[in-house]
């Protein structure tokens, strides 16, 4: 943890601090994210959760791929001092929905290749109140590439 008490701190910025912003801290095929990329994308999701109501000690669902949302949707929801929840992403529609409604995620960031067997789990979930669609479009969510493009950059939770 950095020195504010925030998990985020040491496995994410503490890297920009100590010169390694330019390393590589995600790969997923052709796709890299450097820690600098990491940092201020994940800035960017803190915002993003803040926008949508997301409060600290809420949770986040994440059925997402193994893409670079994954680490900015997660590294960004510590630093809001957000849950982030990450959910298996090869399980059928009742067990999402089992875990949606366990888990009291007022957010859920879902690949959209996942998406047809994510939506039917969405119904009856009052917790939830936003749905962000990764790596394309459809209405029963919001775009996360554009949502997180809209957003600026907001300091870590302490």
């Amino acid at each position: 943890m950095d020195a504010n008490g925030n998990a985020a701190g040491y496995f994410v910025d503490r890297h920009l601090a100590e010169g390694r912003g330019a390393k590589t801290a995600f790969i997923s095929g052709d796709d890299r994210l450097t820690y600098a990329d990491l940092a201020g994308h994940s800035d960017c999701m803190a915002n993003l959760l803040a926008r949508h109501g997301v409060q600290r000690e809420d949770r986040a669902a994440m059925i997402v791929l193994d893409v670079p949302a994954f680490p900015i949707i997660f590294w960004g929801a510590i630093k809001a001092g957000v849950i982030p929840v990450a959910v298996n992403t090869l399980l059928p529609t009742d067990l999402y929905r089992y875990i949606l409604a366990d888990s009291r995620a007022r957010v859920l960031f879902v690949s959209v290749e996942l998406l047809d067997v994510v939506r039917p789990a969405l119904a009856d979930l009052p917790e939830l109140k936003a749905v962000f669609i990764i790596g394309g479009e459809d209405p029963a969510g919001i775009s996360f590439d554009a949502a997180l493009a809209d957003s600026q950059p907001r300091p870590m939770v302490t």
